[in-house]
């Protein structure tokens, strides 16, 4: 699905085709925990930001290459990051990603909410087991866990094209090399948060 997304918008994804416009997953994080950026300082946030953007580059393309979909990763990408990328490639060799979707924004249009997760892939049941594999919508992270990555989770689980998922997934890269692939449940609770963000981002949208 094409979405487009502008941040700083009072709703940050928008329909070009219907102009139906949409409350990004992130928003709804910010609304419930503002403070999450300012547990640290602004230069090492901006590395963190940046890093977050080449390995998600770099997971894309990794993707895409085990899948078939292009013959080669591009070699400029994650430069200096070379543990995280082995912790992406051990991901890789373990589970046997088999990508239906790659960065593909979706949306729940009953919420009006929209975003665009990592990936939709069928995975191994079982490490190094390709017999069952498992519809998953995954979520890349490069720092360490937070409360409100179960919330984006239990988000993108209404989404249309992320609906049918059989698992949420959070695969968290460390730059020694490891990864954890860490399941999410739908959680009541979690939706109710979003629920509730949904509401105060529509209360301030009408002051």
């Amino acid at each position: 699905m094409k979405l487009d997304c502008v941040r700083g918008r009072d709703r940050e994804y928008r329909d070009p085709l219907t102009g139906e416009s949409y409350y990004s997953c992130s928003q709804l994080l910010d609304v419930l925990d503002p403070g999450r950026f300012l547990r640290v300082g602004e230069q090492t946030l901006e590395l963190a930001r940046q890093r977050g953007v080449d390995l998600h580059k770099y997971f894309f393309y990794a993707l895409a290459h085990h899948g078939g979909f292009i013959e080669t990763i591009p070699t400029h990408i994650a430069v200096g990051f070379e543990g995280y990328i082995a912790a992406i490639q051990a991901f890789i060799r373990d589970y046997d990603p088999q990508p239906v979707l790659i960065e593909e924004s979706s949306r729940n249009r009953k919420d009006g909410v929209a975003g665009t997760p990592d990936a939709k892939a069928l995975v191994n049941k079982v490490i190094g087991t390709p017999a069952v594999k498992i519809l998953t919508e995954i979520d890349l992270k490069t720092g360490g866990e937070e409360r409100v990555h179960r919330t984006q989770h239990n988000c993108y689980a209404e989404f249309e094209e992320y609906a049918d998922c059989q698992q949420m997934r959070t695969l968290y890269i460390q730059s020694d090399g490891q990864y954890q692939f860490k399941r999410v449940y739908r959680d009541p609770l979690e939706r109710a948060a979003i629920l509730n963000a949904i509401q105060v981002l529509n209360w301030r949208r009408a002051a």
